[in-house]
């Protein structure tokens, strides 16, 4: 059996589940997915009902457990590649082939997550009304380009503003601009932007006070429930601008609350997420987002928490329902990762890239390959 992990150069989890896949001794396959065109070549071949997918030629494994790490299409050419009046068509027909490949991919036994699955839990008002229905506390919520409907909701309590998705604009004066995760809004912020708000629709919630921010990173049946010790009682908003000084401690959930969880994940078609909820005033958890390609090997602060050796083992096991033997000692570890040759070469060959998505950074024993860390060195 075979694990596949599709995902990009930078990408510190994949090296470090790849990495810890050859230690126990289970073959794994690295598919970068910069420039995935101008490097590999796919084939499917529908037979008896069945996808054949090959890769350069050599069949996929029918058997394999497929990670999608970081699903979304890759950079499709260089510019010298195809002609510029030939793009948008060389672009359209790889982006079908593309899609027909992961779809293809999702009949192996396990996948991380199915893309039918990633695809429509990556809209957030998808998340909330499973959340609901699995009887879940949110925050009222409206997602919006309609600038009367969003100023009649910030006439009571306190609300903020959400973007749909992470945005970096291009630099001006060696300066990036970022758009912030989450701000806290008003009927007179919204109104400066009335002519451009129908072209930049928004995600006006509910403010819910936070006595502690909760981390829960999920796979098969196994969950690793971090305590973030974060509290947006002083007006702060969003942990991951002050990441390096988060008190990450593992929790244990209510079994009640731990099953809504799995109910939410089979609702949702995934197979693994990383889970944000808020811990409100009356101790009560509060649904706010699942991302089923987030981050969580930054969980792993010390060797009391081995997510690496837990999610490594997923893989491995092939079974969707997988659960984690707490009780064994871990036989991969992210420190040793850190401190191994393939983490080196990986982090010299990254430093010498010009590849604008280079995002891996090796400083004081630590490996950052996440927008987390990122996020916060540009935003502080």
């Amino acid at each position: 059996m075979t694990v596949y992990i599709l995902s990009h150069f930078g990408d510190v989890h994949a090296h470090a589940v790849h990495w810890a896949c050859e230690i126990l001794g289970k073959s794994s396959v690295f598919l970068d997915l910069y420039e995935f065109f101008e490097s590999s070549r796919i084939g499917i071949i529908p037979e008896n009902g069945r996808q054949r997918l090959l890769i350069d030629g050599i069949e996929v494994d029918q058997s394999a457990s497929v990670w999608l790490r970081r699903p979304n299409p890759p950079k499709l050419f260089k510019e010298s590649s195809v002609h510029a009046s030939d793009l948008k068509f060389a672009e359209m027909s790889c982006a079908s082939l593309y899609r027909g490949f992961l779809e293809g991919l999702s009949e192996c036994p396990l996948v991380v997550s199915p893309w039918t699955g990633h695809t429509a839990a990556s809209l957030k008002m998808n998340q909330i009304s499973a959340a609901q229905r699995v009887g879940m506390k949110t925050p009222r919520t409206v997602f919006t380009n309609d600038i009367d409907l969003a100023i009649s909701r910030l006439n009571q309590d306190e609300w903020i503003a959400k973007s749909h998705s992470q945005f970096k604009w291009a630099p001006v004066n060696g300066k990036h601009t970022i758009m912030p995760s989450v701000a806290p809004i008003s009927p007179r912020d919204l109104a400066s932007y009335s002519s451009t708000f129908p072209f930049s629709p928004i995600i006006i919630q509910e403010k819910v006070k936070s006595t502690d921010e909760i981390r829960i990173f999920v796979f098969g049946r196994t969950v690793f429930a971090a305590s973030l010790g974060f509290s947006n009682l002083d007006g702060e908003l969003d942990w991951r601008r002050f990441h390096s000084t988060l008190d990450i401690k593992l929790i244990e959930l209510p079994e009640r609350f731990r099953q809504q969880i799995f109910e939410l994940m089979d609702a949702l078609g995934l197979t693994s997420g990383a889970f944000d909820f808020i811990l409100n005033e009356s101790n009560e958890y509060v649904f706010l987002e699942v991302n089923s390609c987030g981050q969580w090997i930054w969980m792993e602060i010390d060797d009391s928490i081995p997510i690496l050796d837990a999610f490594s083992q997923f893989l491995i096991s092939g079974d969707p329902r997988f659960e984690y033997n707490f009780s064994q000692a871990p036989t991969v570890l992210y420190s040793d990762f850190l401190n191994s040759q393939v983490a080196d070469e990986v982090f010299v060959q990254r430093e010498s890239a010009t590849s604008p998505t280079t995002l891996a950074r090796k400083r004081e024993g630590q490996w950052f390959g996440s927008m987390v860390a990122v996020e916060n060195e540009e935003l502080s």
